[in-house]
């Protein structure tokens, strides 16, 4: 049905600033901001900030704190030089980190399954004189014994050059991005041992390079014509723990 072109708000030679709050129950609270305006008479600037913060959702027994929080920051800066009428340079830069203590998951119901009455869910947390704290989802508790940790941190640069030649338009981007991943989970989603802890550790960066040309070819024709170059490094340190629960 065709693309998505999802363009960010560039600098601008005109003073301008955006600011906005919102609140809401668990303790939710998000602030946006964003300032512009020239820097000099060929050089604007953009910084844009947004931040979310929110209380937990479930409690966990274990720890005895609420656990599924949000917690995000991102920021994004951005230079417009513009050295000629024909030509624009972007330098773009962003980072963003996420912290939430999230994202556990709660005990939706136990059904039986083929194996031999022994190895049923319930005989076997008999045996280990073990309980759920709930069988009720909409409790919303846990004791799962392993942190849920979600940490993200993602990012990049880039830099962008459009030079008006003939009918078209000669766009040059070269970019830069990274992204962390740091996750911890507790697989058994109980508070006993078995899969005391399971995460996939990675580390994921690309370079990219892209030119291209976009024009008339004619009064009733336009053409795209182009070149587009990436280079992806992906690095995967995962682990699986058991616990002396496990059978």
């Amino acid at each position: 049905s065709g693309a998505f072109n999802i363009t960010s708000r560039k600098p601008s030679f005109t003073t301008g600033a955006d600011f906005e709050l919102s609140y809401g129950n668990y303790g939710y609270l998000q602030a946006k901001a964003s300032v512009t305006g020239a820097l000099s008479k060929k050089i604007a600037g953009r910084i844009s900030f947004s931040g979310t913060q929110r209380d937990g959702l479930i409690d966990n027994i274990a720890t005895g704190r609420a656990t599924n929080t949000l917690n995000n920051q991102g920021f994004r800066g951005q230079l417009l030089y513009t050295p000629s009428e024909n030509t624009n340079i972007t330098l773009a830069a962003d980072l963003t980190t996420q912290r939430p203590d999230g994202y556990a998951q709660v005990i939706a119901g136990v059904a039986p399954t083929q194996r031999a009455a022994y190895r049923q869910f319930d005989a076997i947390i008999a045996d280990l004189n073990y309980q759920l704290p709930s069988r009720n989802a909409f409790d919303r508790k846990i004791d799962q014994d392993t942190p849920w940790r979600s940490g993200q941190d993602l990012g990049g640069a880039s830099l962008n050059i459009d030079t008006k030649i003939g009918s078209g338009t000669l766009t040059s981007t070269t970019a830069w991005r990274f992204w962390t991943w740091d996750p911890s989970n507790d697989r058994d989603f109980t508070g006993l041992q078995v899969l005391a802890k399971s995460q996939n550790p990675a580390r994921h960066t690309q370079f990219t390079q892209e030119v291209r040309y976009a024009g008339n070819i004619s009064s009733k024709l336009s053409g795209v014509a182009g070149v587009f170059f990436i280079d992806q490094e992906v690095k995967i340190r995962g682990t699986e723990e058991s616990g002396n629960a496990q059978w």
